[in-house]
């Protein structure tokens, strides 16, 4: 997964994409593991690698007009912020059940990946998207973190999303042929 990472740093680097300067800087090891840790969830590696790599962006800055979506579903958040997130379903809702928002849009829709080991989604990644799936439930969207890292790479690579005057455009149908062939096992790309 680091050379993906690499490689999509590279990419926005020539786009000169603003989550690369609008990122926090990543939290050691140690720290990540803490707070993972200290939330009784499971500190995955994969998780570990993509955070050591970028920081994210604050969470909360999803919602000022500075924000710029690294994909269609939004861009990455810091750790505090994810965690911060699911401690408050906890304290409400109860859930996501050991699903850790990564990924949220300005629309209030994120992107979580399953950290209950006990699983059959454990590692994956599910869609929390009511106006697009219809549904309050959590629906697979990617096989794994390092497959949503090949997705997003290969969606810039191909074009189905192009940063434009500071604007994500996207294609959606190309992004659903790449997101499909790259997640099979994911139910939010099967028709």
């Amino acid at each position: 997964m680091i050379e993906d990472l690499n490689t999509l740093d590279r990419i926005l680097q020539n786009i000169n994409h603003p989550f690369l300067r609008n990122s926090e800087q990543p939290m050691s090891k140690e720290d990540l593991l803490d707070i993972l840790i200290s939330t009784h969830l499971y500190p995955r590696s994969d998780l570990i690698t993509f955070y050591s790599w970028k920081g994210g962006i604050n969470g909360a800055s999803i919602f000022n007009n500075n924000y710029i979506e690294l994909c269609s579903y939004g861009c990455c958040i810091d750790m505090r912020s994810s965690v911060s997130l699911y401690l408050l379903d906890q304290a409400t809702q109860k859930d996501l059940n050991q699903v850790l928002p990564i990924i949220q849009s300005n629309s209030g829709d994120f992107i979580g990946i399953d950290l209950n080991e006990n699983s059959c989604n454990s590692g994956k990644l599910l869609v929390s998207s009511p106006s697009i799936t219809l549904s309050d439930k959590l629906i697979t969207i990617y096989d794994s973190l390092h497959s949503f890292v090949k997705t997003i790479l290969n969606c810039y690579e191909q074009k189905a999303y192009v940063l434009n005057e500071s604007v994500l455009v996207v294609d959606y149908e190309k992004e659903a042929e790449i997101s499909g062939i790259l997640n099979p096992s994911s139910d939010f790309w099967k028709e």
